[in-house]
């Protein structure tokens, strides 16, 4: 994909009806994990458009840069380790978006956990049905969705764990 002129050009509509957009309401503060795949297509587009501060955190620093252009001012963009990251940090979000790559479906299904520790609100993570039947639950949090995206590996999902309210 080659660099976006503009946010609208990395729209992809069919991702309104995809993306589970119900649990960004009153959120401020977003954490999207593995973001620069698409430049954020599937994921921090839409907390974009929901008018959500977002943090992008990815290994490819080019991609990056190009989102960064683009993307509302305020949010940031940190080249780093999504792992290496996701434990070294102190900080908070309302809601953790995890857009890994198919061949790490497991390895983040396991780190449930840690995503819920960087959550206040909600996680939204990419897996596959094997992997989402797999996913730890943290202490107080709730599987509330597992939704279907594509066909892509043999289906992938966006598995939604919530605090209750």
């Amino acid at each position: 994909m080659t660099a976006p002129a503009t946010l609208d050009a990395i729209r992809d509509e069919a991702g309104r009806d995809l993306y589970p957009l119900r649990v960004l309401e009153g959120c401020e503060t977003a954490l999207v994990l593995f973001a620069a795949g698409f430049h954020g297509r599937q994921d921090a587009y839409w907390i974009a458009e929901a008018g959500i501060r977002g943090t992008c955190v990815d290994h490819d620093a080019d991609k990056l840069g190009e989102m960064a252009a683009v993307y509302p001012r305020g949010w940031t963009f940190i080249p780093a380790d999504v792992y290496e990251y996701a434990e070294a940090t102190g900080e908070m979000w309302d809601v953790v978006s995890i857009d890994c790559p198919s061949n790490h479906f497991e390895r983040c299904a396991a780190l449930v956990p840690l995503w819920c520790n960087l959550a206040r609100k909600a996680v939204v993570l990419g897996a596959n049905r094997e992997s989402a039947s797999t996913v730890r639950r943290s202490p107080g949090w709730a599987m509330t969705e597992l939704r279907r995206r594509s066909d892509f590996a043999g289906g992938s999902y966006w598995a939604v764990l919530e605090l209750p309210v």
